[in-house]
């Protein structure tokens, strides 16, 4: 039995959500008695596009799967790869050879980066990949950009 001041609202066609999704919200009064989202994703596969392929290309590949909302699909992809190899990200401010050197002991190897600033740049800047393969206690690997 509904009594005037019983509202409810239901949207059973939802947009901008992936899948298919309804809301089911009742209110009495003042107050909100019950609330329903059902959201349902039918399988789609991308996982196919993604076998046989970089470990780099993740990222670029599940960006494309929703328009709407491709930093999210990136940052999963990528947070993904992290998990798979144990990576686990830290932001440490300050000076980055003097974090990367922090960060070190105990470490099996040291991975850094380079801009590939060279000549003026460099001397005016520092090396910290350089500054790192002279005091790490570990090995360094320097990461160049291929593009550059």
């Amino acid at each position: 039995m509904t009594h005037k001041h019983d509202r409810t609202l239901a949207a059973r066609g939802l947009a901008r959500v992936e899948g298919e999704g309804g809301l089911y919200v009742r209110v009495h009064g003042d107050r909100v008695d019950e609330v329903q989202l059902d959201i349902y994703e039918p399988p789609r596969f991308f996982e196919a596009f993604l076998r046989g392929r970089a470990y780099s290309e993740p990222p670029d590949i599940t960006a494309r799967i929703c328009g709407i909302c491709p930093v999210a699909y990136q940052m999963s992809a990528c947070q993904a790869i992290e998990d798979a190899v144990e990576i686990r990200p830290r932001i440490v401010e300050g000076n980055a050879a003097a974090a990367l050197l922090a960060a070190s002991p105990g470490a099996e190897l040291l991975v850094v980066g380079s801009r590939g600033h060279g000549g003026f740049a460099e001397a005016l800047l520092g090396s910290a990949s350089q500054h790192c393969v002279h005091h790490a206690p570990c090995p360094v690997v320097i990461i160049r950009d291929p593009n550059r």
